[in-house]
Parts: C-alpha cells; sequence; structure tokens
C-alpha cells in the first residue's frame, strides 16, 4: 500500500506539470501548403448504366445477443490537499513556475505626480492665514474703548536759556515782567521775542523837572529798535549826560542820558526795563512814584532823541 505523503506529493507535482504546460507557449502549427485542387471524379453512376437484374430482396442480418458489461468498481478518490509544506517542495522545481514575475510598465513623464497642485495648496493656505490675521486684528482694536487724552500743554512763565528779547544791546528773559513807564501797566517778553504791554489807563499829577546838563563823551552812531511798535533808527551822533533827577517829594536821584540829533522826530515812547527812548521839546520829565522810570519828557527841541537809563 503505497504512502499517503507520497500520493500528496505525487498529486502536487501534477498540479505543477499542468501549470507548467498551461503557461508554456502552445507550439507552432505548421500550416500545409496549398494543394491545387485535383478535378473531380463522377462517381455516380447514371441510371442508364446500372445493371438491370439486380435482387431487390431484403437479406436477413443475423441476430445478436446483447453483452452485459462488467460494473466498473467504486473508486473513493481522495481529498487533495492542496497546502503544500515549505520542507515538502522539491528542491529542482524552477521559481519562475511557483511565482511569475510581474511587469511593470516603464515609468514616463505623463505618469509624473504635477507639483503645480501642491503650490496651488500651499499659496491659498498663506493667503486664508493673513487674511484671518487681518480679520482678527481689526476686532481687537474695534473692542478696544479709545481714552481721551489731554494733549494742552501748561503755560509756564519760565525763561528759556535759547530764546531772549532785545531792545538797546539789553537782553530780556523770556517771561519776564517789568512794570511800564506809567507805573500801572505792565510789560513781558514773549516766547517769540516780542514785548507786550497792558493798556490800563492810569492817573498821576507829579513831576519834577530835570537839571540841565553838559554833555561828557562823544560816542560813534547807534541804532535804537523798538520791538512793540516796530520801528528802527540810527543816531549818528550820540551825547551822554549824567543827570540828576528830582522828584515832587524832594528826593534825589541819578539818571543817565543818551541824547541823538536825528533829522525826524521820533514822536513814539518805548519803555524796556529802565530804559526810554522818545522824543522830547523841553527839560521837564514826568518820573514814577517809585523814581524808577520816567514816564514823560518834554523838550523844546524835537529832533533830538533821548534815551535814560537810572543808575
Amino acid at each position: 500500500m503505497p504512502n499517503n505523503d507520497d500520493q500528496l506529493q505525487q498529486q502536487y507535482q501534477e498540479i505543477l506539470n499542468k501549470y507548467a504546460s498551461s503557461i508554456s507557449p502552445p507550439p507552432p502549427i505548421d500550416i500545409p501548403p496549398e494543394v491545387p485542387e485535383s478535378p473531380k471524379l463522377d462517381l455516380e453512376p447514371k441510371v442508364d448504366q446500372m445493371p438491370i437484374d439486380i435482387d431487390t430482396s431484403p437479406v436477413d442480418a443475423p441476430t445478436k445477443e446483447p453483452e452485459t458489461l462488467p460494473l466498473a468498481p467504486i473508486i473513493e478518490t481522495p481529498k487533495l490537499n492542496l497546502e503544500a509544506k515549505v520542507d515538502q517542495i522539491p528542491a529542482d522545481i524552477d521559481e519562475k513556475l511557483i511565482s511569475p514575475p510581474i511587469y511593470f510598465p516603464p515609468e514616463t513623464e505623463n505618469n509624473k505626480p504635477s507639483n503645480f497642485s501642491k503650490y496651488l495648496f500651499y499659496f491659498s493656505l498663506i493667503i486664508f492665514i493673513t487674511v484671518a490675521s487681518a480679520i482678527g486684528y481689526n476686532f481687537i482694536n474695534s473692542q478696544q474703548v479709545p481714552v481721551p487724552t489731554n494733549d494742552t500743554v501748561p503755560a509756564t512763565s519760565s525763561a528759556t536759556e535759547t530764546k531772549f528779547c532785545e531792545l538797546n544791546d539789553t537782553k530780556i528773559a523770556v517771561g519776564q515782567t517789568f512794570p511800564a513807564t506809567d507805573s500801572c501797566n505792565v510789560c513781558s517778553c514773549n516766547p517769540d521775542s516780542t514785548i507786550l504791554c497792558t493798556e490800563n489807563a492810569c492817573d498821576t499829577d507829579e513831576s519834577v523837572l530835570g537839571t540841565s546838563a553838559t554833555p561828557t563823551k562823544k560816542v560813534e552812531t547807534k541804532v535804537y529798535k523798538d520791538i512793540k511798535y516796530g520801528y528802527q533808527f540810527e543816531c549818528p551822533i550820540t551825547f551822554k549826560y549824567q543827570l540828576v533827577g528830582t522828584s515832587v517829594d524832594g528826593n534825589k536821584f541819578p539818571y543817565k542820558v543818551e541824547t541823538c540829533t536825528d533829522g525826524e522826530a521820533i514822536t513814539t515812547i518805548s519803555v524796556y526795563d529802565n530804559t526810554v527812548i522818545h522824543s522830547f521839546g523841553n527839560v521837564e520829565t514826568q518820573i514814577s512814584p517809585d523814581k524808577k522810570y520816567v514816564i514823560e519828557m518834554i523838550s523844546d527841541y524835537p529832533n533830538i532823541i533821548s534815551s535814560f537809563k537810572f543808575l
């Protein structure tokens, strides 16, 4: 009795042989050469050629008893175990018969993936992030409540180091105030280098007469400026006087006078600190009660311009 493993190996070998025969190319078919067609022979006899003495009686065929065929024995077909183990496969079987090679077509340029869709996706993502950021930034700013700020700068009366007012070589600091000649108004130096005085009405009856004097020194040409009223003139000849004024109460005080001969009479009175520039006729002078400022001077010489400075 054959072994069961030998039967399985024989069956597995038959399957492999069938598989090898199925994948093997068919044998070439030999096509026979074309043979020229031969003329057909007329073998059918004609009626007039058949013999007349033909026996038409039926002939009894011999009878034969039917033979009984023996019954074929029933053969049990064993179940095939197609799951062969690795150690049961013969070593001389070609690997090509077991696993035929898989053919991959060569990769062409049309089959390569295109990068355009990838770049388009990245570009759309950047635009989306930018738009979303801008919307969020505007929303946050719209939620903030503006805080009112006071941009007004408080005015200060302190003088700066770089700006000042100037009159007759005298520098007046910005913000500095001083009384006017009428002793009731006040003047001050503005940041734009202009001097502004108040114009309040005031009454005073005190007056004294100035004493006569002679010039003590002749100086060169001098320029007089009036910043408030905007006029300027040159004095070709300047004389300095040393005077003593007497007030209504009898007290005397010295002051210096600079007179200048000019072709035109200057009728505007400008007061800067202790200096007065004006035109006058006689030497009658009205002095402030505090004996510091000349309020008014009247002279008989209209073409003489004088500058007074108290000592």
